[in-house]
């Protein structure tokens, strides 16, 4: 079981509150084991797993919590029938539960893919990787043709879901990742030395911060980068070796907000393209511009390529020159 990122807690948070401005029938849920966040309107506790619990055997209690929450959480979905007319669902990799629910389902399920789910399981290396990319193949696959509709956040990845269940004439709809915007007046304290703002809750390989690190260490240039979020030990190891980068760890909104003020540019992944990916519309590229700050990152986004604020360059290299 994995703690969902504070970027997706917001989110769903953000889809609810919209949701009730726009004055629209929309149920919001995250469905969670009980001891990672406190219930309310977006969360939804689980009564099988609780998290909070001492076990003697870690590893068999956490294979029979990922089963006990995918049948609770299916179970829940199927309870909630006659309230909803469709269900849209965050896809979920190589869940035989979920691909039951899909297939077995009366009423239009939508599946939200947000990254090219096989590459990613392959790239993360180990026999295990390619296990799971193996699983995700065959059911996800299957998962995937039984929707009613695939929803992708960018065009990159509808286009991969349909070609790889076999789909090409599947209608799909793109829906890119949106934040809720607080106008709330920013002051800027930004000194004359160049400093940059790179946040993630965890900085996986993709980011790219070892290809970052990597150009800093080659130049004498003055200037500061701020890392917020948990590194690897090679990527904290590489970031300590420089006065010039500070790591700060995890951070809540206001802390982050007020380390804005001091900085010029925010920093977006460098190496989407470990797990085959050129397009991404992550959730911190939009966080950055409503703090005000201009966007430099390795990647396309769903904006026009006009658009002055962000400007792509594969590992950083110019962003330091």
């Amino acid at each position: 079981l994995r703690r969902p990122s504070a970027g997706m807690i917001s989110q769903m948070r953000w889809e609810y509150d919209a949701a009730k401005e726009l004055e629209i029938d929309w149920i919001v849920k995250m469905f969670c084991p009980t001891g990672w966040l406190e219930p309310d309107d977006v969360i939804q506790n689980s009564h099988s797993v609780n998290l909070l619990r001492r076990t003697r055997f870690p590893a068999i209690s956490a294979i029979r919590d990922w089963i006990a929450l995918r049948v609770e959480y299916h179970q829940w979905l199927k309870s909630q029938d006659q309230d909803v007319d469709v269900y849209i669902l965050r896809y979920y990799v190589h869940d035989p539960f979920q691909a039951y629910f899909v297939w077995k389902c009366k009423k239009p399920v939508y599946l939200v893919h947000h990254t090219l789910e096989v590459l990613e399981l392959n790239a993360s290396g180990g026999i295990s990787g390619y296990v799971r990319g193996a699983l995700e193949w065959i059911i996800g696959r299957f998962s995937i043709r039984n929707a009613y509709r695939i929803i992708g956040v960018t065009d990159e990845i509808l286009e991969y879901e349909n070609q790889r269940a076999g789909l090409h004439q599947k209608v799909g709809l793109v829906y890119p990742n949106g934040i809720v915007f607080n106008r709330n007046a920013l002051c800027h304290a930004r000194s004359e030395i160049p400093t940059f703002l790179f946040v993630a809750s965890y900085f996986s390989d993709w980011h790219g911060v070892d290809l970052l690190l990597s150009q800093v260490l080659l130049s004498e240039r003055r200037f500061h980068i701020h890392l917020v979020g948990q590194l690897s030990k090679q990527d904290a190891a590489l970031a300590s070796s420089d006065r010039r980068v500070t790591i700060h760890g995890e951070l809540d909104a206001q802390q982050i907000q007020s380390l804005a003020q001091q900085c010029w540019v925010g920093l977006s992944s460098f190496a989407l393209f470990r797990k085959g990916m050129k397009t991404a519309c992550p959730l911190k590229v939009r966080e950055y511009l409503a703090l005000g700050l201009p966007v430099y990152g390795g990647h396309e986004d769903v904006f026009p390529n006009s658009l002055f604020l962000l400007s792509r360059h594969p590992f950083g290299s110019q962003l330091i020159r």
